[in-house]
């Protein structure tokens, strides 16, 4: 019984070495699904006080417009660092422009060094792990796109993406970085390029037929005037 006593006080006096020495070894599985539906998604294991808001990473989309309808497209996100700032550890998430409680049910997919983050249901969220947080980096590339249930897509709204990322796990974390909004589509201008590109269509030949009949009457009003 004392051997084991013994062997757990040095085990656990090796994980608080580690943790001194390379935080990184305790916080490398990702951020805790618990900041998901904060404000400001401040990570609890920040061990200096306060928090960092500044220009040093931003996110960047592929587009400015969605398709809720359309859950195959997908937009490309990417967190990057315009001032080259390295950094080990992030979380990111959709949210509904002016409700930052409101977590978009879409579907964030990346790379094998990212994991899925449960925020109320796995894939809204994505956060780094183990592999990730092994190597400094600059930037990371992911892709988001909307539920493949429509009706529940189309109360998401415009939305835009908040990140908070961390340099290091002894540093104050970066929070409250946006991505520039993400408008949900009516459909108006895409439903009028595809009458426009279908002309078989029977809605768009209605149309047309619309136009020669009125043209005709015209025609025929002139004649006879």
């Amino acid at each position: 019984m004392a051997f084991q006593h013994l062997w757990l006080l040095k085990k656990t006096l090796l994980i608080l070495m580690l943790c001194s020495v390379n935080p990184t070894f305790c916080f490398n599985t990702g951020a805790n699904p618990t900041v998901c539906n904060l404000k400001e998604m401040k990570p609890e294991h920040t061990l200096p006080v306060g928090f960092i808001e500044d220009e040093s990473f931003t996110i960047e989309l592929s587009t400015n417009v969605y398709d809720p309808s359309d859950s195959l497209t997908t937009i490309n996100v990417r967190i990057l660092s315009p001032t080259s700032t390295l950094f080990k550890g992030f979380l990111i998430q959709a949210r509904k422009v002016n409700s930052f409680d409101y977590i978009a049910q879409g579907v964030l997919e990346g790379p094998p060094i990212l994991s899925a983050q449960v925020c109320g249901r796995s894939g809204n969220a994505l956060t780094h792990n183990s592999a990730f947080s092994n190597i400094w980096r600059q930037e990371i590339s992911m892709s988001w796109r909307p539920p493949p249930n429509v009706s529940e897509a189309m109360t998401m709204g415009d939305l835009h993406f908040q990140a908070t990322v961390v340099k290091q796990f002894v540093q104050p974390p970066h929070i409250n970085i946006f991505s520039q909004v993400l408008y949900m589509s009516n459909n108006t201008e895409e439903q009028m390029e595809a009458c426009a590109k279908q002309r078989s269509n029977n809605g768009c030949n209605v149309t047309r037929l619309n136009a020669v009949i009125i043209a005709i009457v015209l025609i025929l009003f002139a004649m006879c005037a």
